[in-house]
């Protein structure tokens, strides 16, 4: 009776967890692209908006050496 009532358990798990599998949709990954937007300068509202109108992304102002900055945008590719 016991060995029944365990088996019985463990095929009721087994059926709870391949149910919730199927129910979880699998995330699709998407890549990230940049690209050089105003490579001489960084004003950083208009990055970002130059970087959401041509691309629907996000930009941002990094250093390229110790006193400039350059208009990156990141992107879904």
């Amino acid at each position: 009776m016991a060995k029944s009532s365990a088996v019985s358990f463990l095929i009721l798990i087994l059926i709870v967890f391949l149910s919730a599998k199927k129910m979880v949709p699998m995330a699709e990954a998407q890549k990230a692209c940049s690209m050089i937007l105003i490579p001489d300068s960084c004003n950083l509202p208009i990055c970002r908006g130059r970087c959401f109108r041509m691309l629907r992304g996000f930009g941002a102002c990094i250093p390229y050496d110790e006193t400039s900055f350059q208009c990156i945008c990141v992107y879904s590719c």
